[in-house]
């Protein structure tokens, strides 16, 4: 008799009840189907949802008696959530007969088991119990017999809805106002959270519980900054000008809330150090400054210095600054700036370190540090002017990858260039910082140049939406011209940028001049991408992109989001000619997701990598014009920590496959590959430095694989890429 999967099983194995396998959805002689999805979008985003305690949030879920709460296990034993949730139910709203359907139970819940014993708790639904509570459990002591499933069980009997979840408990370790969470950013990171996701999908209401709340959303930040527009010269007025027509021009409510005062504002130090602000400049101080911003619903950012002096004070002769800067005066500047002003957000700026040639790691470190005694929630963003390194997410929202912008063309594709590759580093609120916008400007700007074209401010916005840069806009709003504010409020580009997934698109194809960006928004490995042309050249640029590199099959629906006009349907390729400095962005729905074949080198992400350029033989992302990409890795190797890893390889049904991988320089090279956690030495490399191949077998599981490449003792081969095909 055939299976589901059309393989012959021999009748002698089909007794005492055993049948063949009929499918996923097939179970104890019927087909299971899912139930439709009980939440629903929340449909005033900006209006916080926070609750004083959890014993309000179960009274506004209408919790009473007989319900079901439902809990993940991610942060295994160091989880209090499910204790204090049954706490405010049982002993301060007095409910009873309550179900916990929790994907794991531990030691940690212990003080469970008296609410078991006392009938209060008499039903468990999980995939595991222990401790004191598997004991009350064991001795009968539970109403109702505890029904335990596999992880995969799980989801299964509640997409089926055989378990009916009436509140979803999701434990998050960072979280906005809105109930945007994540699983790492925050003080008790845990990593992914899919066990949650089946819950808060399908559950009547959701209630996140966090320890660390970050700014809404947990995306790129979006609002306006004083330095392109007038470098130091700002004052009150300015500054509360712009942040009113931030407001009257429509822009807070598509999502610009930051009016952050740049390099300025400073005067000088009194005798104990404290900072006083620019008599002239801002003569009632900046407290008044940061109270209107907040007053009118935005948050309010400020600037200082990791080192001694400012960016002013070297570049603009603003002696105001020197001295201005946070070192040496960290606690009592993070004191007076985020507890006695109340600003939310802080630039941290690096010519007077760059100057006393200080530490990157170790002064950003330290600042955070100071700053989170005083408020944990403040946005930080770090300006080195390039990729810092890894360390960065731990001590920043954001971070800049390149030097200073200015008010031309040549100056963005700068920009977009030092950013092509860093996707890896962008995500769960931290993001690569491509500066402040240049749109609006027109003839001289303060930061050079004469401005850009109608067509040039399209492919700026557009890039900086779908890279997941943050969104500040740089000109003086008085003065901006209405095609440019049109753009800045392109609603379907801004919602690229603040897609709740978090993603920077990637390079999925660079030929000639033209570069096609990709990323997946809305939900991972979904029928939807966002997808760019890029045509940073000064000739027109054709594109032909198969679908199939972008993942998808059959039929795909194309829209164009800047002309706000859908394309309609195709197949095969997608074909495209445009003009010089220029980008299309598009959105994508395709028929059938496809399984990835290919992963390029400069998708992988490099925890050693830096763009500082201290280090001649650091690992980095290297031009190759013989790639697949025309990029690689190189210096690969030569220490443990230095690997190159692809943290989301897919399979849909997990096997075995033939992984070959794409290299250069193997001469006396060895590569260390992990699969998964199984490593695999590899050394019959080519002696040659020529591009080669090498093909060996790996076993995957189904879903996301961890893939790494290395070798711990020296160096790897320069790495091209690597694909992957099924086993037959």
């Amino acid at each position: 008799m055939k299976n589901a999967v059309g393989r012959d099983i021999p009748e002698a194995l089909l007794v005492n009840g055993r049948e063949v396998y009929q499918g996923k959805n097939y179970m104890d002689g019927k087909y299971l189907q899912k139930a439709a999805p009980c939440t629903r979008r929340y449909e005033r985003p900006q209006e916080s949802k926070i609750v004083e305690t959890l014993a309000d949030a179960l009274r506004q879920c209408g919790a009473k008696d007989g319900m079901t709460f439902s809990f993940h296990h991610h942060l295994r034993n160091g989880d209090y959530v499910v204790n204090m949730v049954m706490k405010a139910a049982i002993e301060e709203l007095g409910l009873k007969d309550l179900t916990i359907a929790a994907t794991s139970l531990g030691e940690a819940h212990d003080p469970i088991a008296e609410y078991i014993e006392a009938g209060k708790v008499v039903g468990i639904q999980t995939s595991g119990i222990r401790g004191r509570m598997g004991q009350v459990v064991s001795e009968g002591k539970l109403k109702t017999p505890a029904i335990i499933r596999s992880h995969g069980g799980r989801p299964r009997a509640i997409e089926a809805g055989e378990v009916h979840i009436d509140i979803a408990f999701v434990a998050a370790p960072t979280s906005d106002c809105v109930g945007n969470c994540r699983g790492i950013g925050g003080k008790s990171n845990c990593g992914s959270m899919g066990y949650a996701m089946t819950d808060a999908k399908y559950a009547d209401h959701v209630v996140v519980v966090t320890d660390c709340l970050v700014d809404f959303p947990n995306m790129p930040a979006m609002g306006w900054s004083s330095w392109n527009a007038f470098r130091v010269d700002i004052s009150e007025d300015i500054i509360k000008h712009q942040a009113d027509l931030m407001v009257e021009k429509g822009l807070k409510d598509v999502g610009y809330h930051y009016v952050n005062v740049d390099d300025g504002y400073f005067g000088k130090r009194d005798d104990n150090g404290i900072m006083l602000a620019n008599e002239k400049r801002f003569p009632n101080g900046m407290k008044p400054v940061a109270d209107h911003i907040h007053s009118l619903g935005m948050k309010a950012g400020l600037y200082t210095d990791a080192g001694n002096s400012t960016c002013g004070s070297m570049w603009d002769n603003d002696t105001a600054g020197i001295g201005a800067g946070i070192y040496g005066h960290e606690p009592q500047d993070a004191q007076l700036y985020f507890g006695d002003w109340g600003f939310d957000f802080i630039k941290i700026d690096y010519c007077g370190g760059d100057a006393l040639g200080l530490n990157e790691k170790e002064r950003y470190t330290s600042i955070r540090n100071s700053i989170d005694k005083v408020n944990k929630d403040a946005s930080i963003n770090i300006c080195r002017w390039a990729f810092p390194g890894t360390w960065a997410k731990d001590a920043a929202t954001s971070w800049r990858i390149s030097g200073d912008i200015n008010a031309h063309w040549g100056s963005l594709r700068y920009v977009v260039g030092k950013n092509l590759y860093l996707s890896a580093y962008a995500g769960n609120g931290h993001y690569n910082d491509m500066d402040m916008m240049v749109i609006g400007f027109r003839n001289d700007s303060k930061v050079g140049g004469q401005g850009l074209t109608p067509t040039e401010e399209e492919a700026h916005f557009g890039l900086w939406c779908i890279m997941s840069s943050p969104l500040l806009i740089g000109c003086n709003l008085e003065n901006i011209p209405e095609s440019s504010l049109e753009l800045l409020k392109n609603k379907e580009l801004i919602a690229l940028n603040q897609d709740p997934l978090g993603l920077q698109a990637y390079v999925a194809q660079h030929e000639n001049e033209g570069y096609v960006l990709v990323k997946d928004i809305e939900q991972k490995r979904g029928n939807v991408r966002a997808v760019a042309l890029y045509n940073p050249s000064d000739t027109v640029c054709s594109f032909s992109v198969p679908f199939s590199s972008l993942e998808f099959g059959g039929n795909v629906k194309v829209r164009d989001l800047v002309k706000h006009n859908d394309l309609g349907s195709f197949s095969g390729t997608f074909e495209q000619t445009l003009p010089a400095h220029s980008a299309m962005f598009l959105r994508m729905e395709g028929e059938t997701r496809l399984e990835p074949t290919l992963y390029e080198a400069e998708w992988a992400y490099l925890p050693l990598f830096n763009d500082l350029g201290k280090n001649p033989k650091g690992i980095l992302y290297a031009n190759d014009k013989e790639a697949s990409g025309k990029m690689k890795v190189g210096f690969l190797g030569g220490q443990p920590e230095n690997y190159a890893e692809w943290k989301e390889v897919y399979s849909g049904d997990g096997g075995r496959y033939n992984m070959t991988i794409h290299y250069s320089y193997g001469k006396g090279r060895q590569i260390e590959l992990d699969v998964n956690g199984i490593i695999t030495k590899i050394d019959s490399l080519r002696e040659d430095n020529n591009h080669n191949k090498i093909t060996v077998p790996v076993e995957l599981k189904a879903g996301y694989n961890t893939i790494r490449m290395g070798n711990s003792y020296n160096w790897a081969p320069d790495i091209d890429c690597f694909t992957l095909t099924k086993a037959l």
